[in-house]
């Protein structure tokens, strides 16, 4: 039997209302914090981009060689979503009172322990898949 849910969830028109849905979030934000109209909707250009380049990195990575736990490819998969999520986090948390110094250290910041984790998390979730598995 056909389950409706699953099929929009799994289906085009699912990953647009979370694409959507996730925009609106995005502008809402720096709606409430009092951002500059250009601002907001720079910020929130930013999300359908994110959104691309992950898309784009399944389409990179279609092999199986990533998901084999702390190979080359493993790493370079979870670092890739991390620049493309610190990119995004960048463009969302700029103010002009930043300094172009504290931006570059976060994006680091946020890209080396973002892959740390992402890499930490799967790499033993897929040891422990392959035990019981």
């Amino acid at each position: 039997m056909n389950d409706d849910r699953s099929a929009f969830r799994h289906g085009t028109a699912g990953r647009y209302v979370l694409v959507l849905l996730f925009t609106a979030v995005s502008a809402a934000g720096p709606f409430l914090i009092g951002d500059q109209a250009g601002l907001i909707a720079m910020k929130t250009a930013s999300v359908p981009l994110l959104f691309l380049a992950s898309r784009g990195l399944d389409a990179i990575f279609t092999t199986d060689a990533y998901r084999k736990p702390w190979s080359a490819a493993f790493f370079e998969r979870h670092f890739l979503d991390s620049v493309a999520f610190a990119c995004w986090l960048t463009v969302v948390t700029w103010s002009p009172s930043l300094s172009a110094t504290g931006q570059i250290r976060s994006f680091l910041l946020t890209v080396t322990i973002m892959t740390a984790i992402k890499a930490l998390l799967s790499g033993f979730t897929s040891e422990s898949d392959d035990r019981h598995g």
